[in-house]
């Protein structure tokens, strides 16, 4: 809780009456600031800040906004079954990892067009760890991990996108040590040619 909030229920006695009094005040829809927060949430890019440092930002915008917008639970006694409130959830989370994606710097853009093609798009905390790998890659101790270390990330991109792609259980189009590619039966190292 920021200093004036908590100036503000210093003097209220028990835990619930603090928590009531604090959904009474913030609880309220408030139409304004949900209107700031999301033209706060689309004008907002990475510029300077490191990629964990923008993604923190961007979390308490969405966060926010959820607490303003929060997606509402199936209250019918017999609960629906047509997937409806599951299908929105999907659409934020799409819309999470999208934000997330499009305010990056431009130096994310080969990673970032590798995620925005997975089919299906991975969560927001995939998406999030792909990135942030990729960062810590580029901002290696020398130029040459630096470059092995982002082949090492557009491979991991590419196993990624394999698995999301397969047929059957374990992935990887089910090729294993004694197959061999179809264009010349040779196999290479798809690390170090």
């Amino acid at each position: 809780i920021s200093d004036s909030i908590a100036k503000s229920v210093l003097w209220i006695d028990t835990a619930a009456g603090v928590w009531k009094n604090l959904r009474i005040r913030f609880s309220q829809s408030d139409i304004f600031r949900i209107s700031d927060l999301q033209e706060d949430l689309y004008r907002f890019r990475q510029g300077t800040l490191d990629v964990s440092d923008y993604f923190t930002q961007l979390k308490v915008y969405w966060d926010e906004l959820e607490n303003y917008r929060p997606i509402p639970h199936c209250k019918c006694s017999i609960p629906c079954s047509c997937g409806g409130i599951a299908s929105v959830r999907a659409y934020r989370e799409q819309d999470y990892v999208i934000r997330f994606l499009k305010g990056l710097n431009e130096r994310f853009s080969h990673s970032k067009s590798q995620i925005m093609m997975m089919n299906p798009l991975p969560d927001i905390d995939h998406a999030f760890s792909l990135i942030i790998q990729q960062e810590r890659e580029m901002l290696g101790p020398n130029s040459d991990s630096s470059l092995e270390a982002t082949s090492d990330s557009a491979m991991a991109l590419q196993v990624n996108s394999n698995y999301h792609n397969s047929n059957g259980r374990g992935g990887f189009n089910n090729k294993g040590k004694g197959s061999s590619s179809s264009k010349g039966g040779n196999r290479l190292c798809t690390h170090c040619g």
